[in-house]
């Protein structure tokens, strides 16, 4: 009987994929994070790796709200000499936390004992450890793979800091940026740049829309065409991840952190100054549209220019026939069916920038709704009560009295009127809005239409 148990251990054990010492089997692995918070278990982030002989190479390191690239990559990763331990260790934050001041220190010691799969076809460790509350955890499990990586992509963001300035309208900025309340405001955005570099690179400055964030896919569209991104962050710089009302950067303060981020990037050295864009989605896009603006280059002063402005979905507003703006190109990306930024007052506004910048140009997808390029969104979706913006209605607006940016008014259609709206109160907002609300108020993704404006975003910047 002893005979059999010694032989069957011997077989068992010769069977290991994990043979001798070395815990971790030279192949290619992904690295899963997730996080526990009591009983909702969501997966944020997936590296993947190449592991020989103990050394560990990133070949894919995609990009990831929850947990950013750049925290794993900083992760000491460390075997002992005989590779017959793993240690991981850092500080970590996910979500929100990653904006504030919560960073949970961790060490992930595995061992023998952490392998949960141990064959040639999967091979699994996994240790987990508690972040910030008792009933919160963050797991990492390895596992091997037979599938390549995705691709080489590392969405490895570099912080950038400087001052901007927070505005609460077009008016309060009349006699320029010296006068206004909130003067100086420290705010950032992260840079991500092609990897490789023998020559300045473009680069992209975004805006994202009042969710907080632009989707993750744009950062390795714009990689892949050896252009760079800005992304900057207009609400987490000012304590905050999303709004609706202007509660904490107004349009035109978001102006104020574009021209100013602008005038930081065109300093670095990898950057080629000449060749810098701005783009924008919904609330960001409404940044673009002033950021193209006279009045507001004239009262922010840039060193620089933006060589082509890009607004997705802008909610456009009537101006008077005498604007000004930038001799740059202005593209303006629509949707045939959104209601939330209606396709009319885009072509009503357009027709007056043609004055100053004949190269600008308007596009409408038919069929499309607001947020056509957000492809994690599903075909439509009904997010609730909005203006009906029916055809009485537009024309009500467009036929309508005008104002010049900077003078206050209670239109929410004139020059900056989301701004002026959001300083007024409940009350004198439902007075407003009330009689021409309506139940229906729908997004989606449109594919047609993604790649279409990728292809129009794509031509501009290659003939520019």
């Amino acid at each position: 009987m002893k005979f059999l148990y010694i032989l069957f251990s011997f077989l068992f054990l010769s069977n290991s994929y994990a043979n001798g010492d070395q815990l971790i089997p030279n192949g290619n692995y992904e690295f899963i994070w997730k996080h526990t918070d009591r009983n909702k278990t969501e997966k944020v982030r997936t590296d993947y790796a190449e592991i020989v002989d103990g050394k560990i190479n990133f070949i894919s390191m995609p990009c990831s709200r929850a947990l950013r690239a750049t925290a794993t990559k900083n992760f000491k990763y460390k075997f002992s000499d005989d590779l017959s331990k793993f240690n991981v260790s850092g500080a970590i934050s996910v979500w929100g936390d990653q904006w504030g001041n919560t960073k949970e220190k961790f060490r992930l010691k595995f061992d023998k004992k952490s392998i949960i799969r141990d064959d040639s076809k999967f091979y699994e460790l996994k240790k987990k450890f508690k972040y910030v509350s008792e009933k919160e955890f963050i797991s990492l499990t390895i596992a091997s793979t037979a599938k390549e990586a995705p691709d080489t992509f590392k969405c490895l963001f570099e912080r950038v800091d400087y001052i901007s300035a927070t505005p609460r309208s077009a008016h309060e900025m009349i006699e320029g940026l010296d006068k206004i309340k909130k003067k100086k405001t420290k705010v950032f955005g992260r840079l991500l740049l092609p990897e490789n570099l023998d020559k300045k690179v473009p680069v992209m400055i975004m805006s994202h829309p009042s969710m907080g964030f632009v989707p993750s896919d744009w950062f390795k569209w714009f990689y892949d065409l050896g252009i760079g991104v800005f992304d900057t962050q207009h609400y987490t710089s000012r304590g905050g991840e999303a709004q609706f009302f202007y509660d904490l950067a107004s349009e035109e303060a978001a102006t104020v952190d574009l021209y100013r981020a602008l005038d930081v990037i065109a300093e670095d050295p990898r950057v080629d100054k000449d060749k810098i864009y701005l783009m924008g989605w919904s609330y960001g896009a409404m940044a673009v549209t002033n950021a193209h603006q006279k009045f507001f280059i004239d009262r922010i002063k840039p060193k620089n220019e933006f060589q082509a402005f890009i607004a997705y979905y802008p909610y456009c507003p009537l101006v008077k026939e005498n604007l000004e703006t930038s001799s740059k190109p202005l593209v303006i990306l629509s949707g045939e069916k959104d209601r939330i930024s209606p396709m009319e007052l885009c072509e009503d506004y357009m027709n007056i920038v043609k004055n100053s910048s004949p190269q600008s140009k308007m596009y409408v997808f038919p069929k499309a709704y607001h947020r056509f390029d957000f492809p994690l969104l599903p075909s439509i979706l009904n997010i609730g009560r909005a203006e009906s913006w029916s055809e009485e209605y537009l024309q009500e607006k467009i036929q309508g009295k005008r104002y010049d940016i900077g003078v206050p008014h209670k239109e929410i259609t004139g020059p900056n009127g989301w701004s002026y709206f959001s300083l007024m109160n409940e009350e004198e907002r439902d007075e407003i809005l009330e009689p021409d609300r309506q139940d229906a108020n729908y997004i989606g993704y449109n594919k047609k239409a993604d790649l279409a404006s990728r292809e129009i975003i794509k031509e501009l910047l290659l003939n520019l």
